[in-house]
Formats: C-alpha cells, sequence, structure tokens
C-alpha cells in the first residue's frame, strides 16, 4: 500500500461496450474491490475496506474526430470501523476529441 503495510487485494472488473450503429456505442462497467491488512501492524495499523464502483453510458460520434459521449457514475466505500459507508453519484457530458482517430 501507499503506507508501506503489507496488504491483501482482491479486485475484479468488467467492462462491456457495444456499437449499437455505427455513430452510436453503449457501455457498461462494474468494480469491485477488498483489501485487508495481511498482518497485524501496531506501528502502521490499515483498515479493512470494500469498494465498488459502477458505470453505464452512451456515445454519440458525429464524425470520425468528435463525439459526445454522456455517463452516469456510482460509488460506494465501507471501511471497517466506521458507523457508515459512503456513497457518490456522478452524471458527466464531454465532448471528445481524437485528432489521429481514423487516419
Amino acid at each position: 500500500s501507499s503506507w508501506g503495510s503489507v496488504v491483501n487485494r482482491d479486485e475484479l472488473r468488467f467492462r462491456i461496450t457495444r456499437a449499437m450503429s455505427p455513430k452510436i456505442a453503449g457501455h457498461l462497467a462494474l468494480r469491485g474491490i477488498r483489501t485487508e491488512g495481511a498482518i497485524d501492524d501496531d506501528v502502521l495499523p490499515l483498515r479493512d475496506r470494500k469498494y465498488a464502483a459502477a458505470s453505464a453510458g452512451l456515445e454519440w460520434r458525429w464524425s470520425r474526430q468528435y463525439a459526445l459521449v454522456g455517463s452516469y457514475n456510482y460509488t460506494w466505500q465501507e471501511f471497517e470501523g466506521e458507523p457508515a459507508d459512503a456513497t457518490s453519484n456522478g452524471v458527466s457530458l464531454s465532448v471528445v476529441y481524437e485528432p489521429r482517430r481514423g487516419n
């Protein structure tokens, strides 16, 4: 870890992208992480953590170089010893420019 502690980390990632037409594509992504301290360390105690994230979005490409991308993101996190878990929701709308795409 960034603290210099020994940890066990399990991570699972999944992402699927589907082209619905030549100009429209969608995606769905899931990610889960579980982090646990591998040894009991009194100097640098590490709290166990569970983390999950999900994302869903659409992309509309109006030319080879430009696209409009919209997505929804959800994040959940829980630390050992905390009274409650934390969640976050986000919506984004982006214009993407890729100058070398299709050349």
